[in-house]
């Protein structure tokens, strides 16, 4: 799916970590759970960048591996580097 705004219930860009899944959010993971299948949403800056070499396959797994983990983080953009979230006792020997 392709839309300017992004759709609801996905977090926005530079926003806290989300505790829930709603709206279109919630809609993607139960049809994904159903069918197997994935339903991909392409905001504004995803579309804007896929003029580079290798973005749409690097937006796709980003994108994949979000709705598998559900970590409740925006999707980072194709320029940023992607930080992956740790457990507790992994993040101690990490920093």
């Amino acid at each position: 799916m392709f839309t300017l705004e992004g759709a609801a219930g996905f977090p926005k860009r530079n926003s806290t970590r989300q505790r829930a899944i709603q709206d279109c959010r919630l809609r993607q993971v139960l049809y994904h759970a159903k069918t197997g299948k994935y339903i991909i949403v392409l905001d504004k800056e995803d579309i804007l960048s896929l003029g580079q070499n290798g973005t749409l396959m690097t937006l796709l797994i980003r994108k994949i591996r979000d709705l598998n983990e559900l970590t409740g983080l925006p999707t980072v953009t194709v320029k940023q580097f992607q930080e992956i979230d740790l457990p507790q006792h992994l993040k101690e020997i990490n920093n």
